[in-house]
């Protein structure tokens, strides 16, 4: 019998701006933008405010400072978009290639 399998997008550590934000942030970064896009994967876009922040920290056990930083980090390399309070993934053909089918 096999291991149940899930989906994993393996191009996604080869993008540059990802390399750049573990090498900021560190494998905890490179994590949460794994949670995110988990959850922007289910949801679409997601109202993004102080309470979203706290449940991940919670969640993770990460500081709401440090997901803060990893965040703008995301934002200012177009990997999230933040509009009006939303969030969202950036549209990039690596990210479209690597959300889960």
């Amino acid at each position: 019998m096999s291991p149940p399998s899930f989906q994993h997008c393996t191009d996604l550590s080869s993008d540059e701006r990802i390399q750049y934000l573990e090498a900021k942030h560190g494998i905890v970064g490179y994590s949460i933008l794994l949670k995110l896009q988990e959850k922007l994967h289910r949801a679409g876009v997601i109202e993004w405010n102080e309470n979203e922040e706290r449940a991940l920290s919670a969640k993770t056990h990460v500081s709401s400072h440090i997901i803060r930083g990893i965040i703008e980090t995301c934002i200012s390399e177009n990997i999230l978009i933040r509009s009006g309070g939303m969030l969202n993934m950036g549209s990039t053909s690596k990210n479209e290639r690597c959300l889960y089918g």
